[in-house]
């Protein structure tokens, strides 16, 4: 099968931010920057803009030989972009961001051998690659920055990474399962390029760095009825390191690593009107990607460790054939275990503004990540003589 897709979107960024009521003002020559409006409004001296154009083709190729089957599913992808940012969300004229343009070229090959449908065994074998080069000319305007003025990159980072992967899930009799698998990828990522400001080229770079990786999974799952299921695995998982384009000169961030623990119960009950998951986790993380922020530039970070721990249930209730109730709720606990040397922002008692520094926050919690969540909702659908009608009302908690 040949498939292709295209996609273009136009419109301005907007603020994502605004100054907290009572905040400071700063100086006039920087502009009154204080809290106007409210958190609705945008309060800028730059004409945001973001133009993206987003493209790709994919190839799927299946052929059944009985005792097998072969997929090859290859891609291409196309992303071409420019935009501009008021970094400082403010009037005043302190720091904005121009990309143009920012590109990204990539492709994709994929080989499985799988076994065949219906067969006890099932178990699947194959290797993968990726290929991307990524390119930007940015331009970031910087008003602490003096005669410099502003900092010009003109870099690309280009990645290849291969990796083979297996997983069989294993028949123990009739109810219970064992999932076996595991995959080793290999990256290596080059970065290049230069770095200057109006005053002339400040850097010339031209570095590659190579990593590799094992990740695994076992797994166990037992039928205490035929709509009653157990389950526990174990699994491993990471986030390839990489250089910042942002940031080209700084040393590249390590693999994120995690380690993520997992115990549950899958049910249906009343003639499967109702259905009910209940599942706990544990997650060990290191050498989490972090973005931190120097003098008006953004770069990456490795915090040291970090854990996390949860439950989530969620369920089904099948009112009637045509009202159906869903809900789901968790709670997740979460702290960074090791972190000497965060970015932190105390207040400046006089001026009112954070200012950036280097502090432990070992113990803290990690950010986007609430400790309550919450969702329900309730769906109504009839047939009529036309189709169906219906209608959806739902409701979201996040704390």
């Amino acid at each position: 099968s040949l498939s292709a897709d295209f996609n273009y979107l136009k419109g301005d960024i907007g603020s994502s931010r605004q100054m907290l009521p009572g905040g400071p003002r700063l100086p006039p020559a920087q502009g009154s920057i204080i809290f106007e409006g409210d958190i609705y409004d945008s309060n800028s001296n730059v004409d945001t803009k973001d133009e993206i154009k987003n493209y790709g083709t994919s190839l799927k190729i299946e052929r059944d030989f009985r005792a097998f089957t072969v997929k090859s599913i290859s891609a291409l992808r196309f992303l071409d972009r420019v935009s501009t940012f008021d970094t400082d969300i403010t009037p005043g004229a302190l720091t904005e961001a121009v990309y143009d343009p920012e590109k990204t070229r990539s492709f994709s090959q994929e080989l499985q051998i799988v076994s065949p449908a219906g067969n006890r065994l099932q178990w699947i074998a194959g290797f993968y690659y990726f290929f991307s080069d990524a390119s930007q000319d940015l331009t970031i305007f910087n008003s602490a920055l003096g005669a410099a003025q502003f900092l010009k990159l003109d870099d690309k980072l280009v990645t290849n990474s291969y990796s083979g992967f297996a997983q069989a899930v294993i028949p123990l009799g009739d109810a219970t399962h064992v999932t076996v698998g595991g995959r080793y990828t290999h990256d290596r990522k080059r970065v290049s390029g230069t770095q200057g400001n109006a005053l002339g080229t400040t850097a010339v770079f031209d570095t590659a760095t190579s990593w590799s990786n094992f990740t695994y999974r076992l797994g166990i799952d037992h039928k205490l009825a035929e709509d009653v299921l157990l389950y526990a695995n174990i699994s491993s998982g990471f986030k390839s390191g990489l250089y910042d384009l942002v940031s080209p000169t700084r040393p590249p961030v390590d693999p994120e690593k995690l380690t993520a623990y997992e115990a549950g119960i899958k049910s249906r009950f009343l003639d499967r009107r109702i259905q009910l998951n209940v599942s706990g986790f544990y997650y060990d993380y290191k050498d989490i990607q972090v973005r931190a922020n120097l003098g008006g530039i953004a770069f990456l970070q490795n915090a040291s460790k970090a854990r996390v721990w949860g439950l989530e249930a969620d369920g089904e209730f099948v009112v009637t054939n045509e009202l159906r109730l869903t809900a789901g709720a968790s709670y997740l606990n979460s702290k960074y275990t090791s972190f000497p040397e965060a970015q932190i922002f105390p207040v400046n008692p006089v001026t009112g503004l954070g200012v950036a520094t280097i502090g432990d926050v070992t113990g803290s919690q990690l950010p986007r990540a609430p400790k309550y969540t919450a969702n329900a909702a309730l769906n109504y659908e009839t047939p009529v003589s036309f189709g169906t009608v219906g209608g959806t009302v739902s409701y979201y908690y996040n704390g």
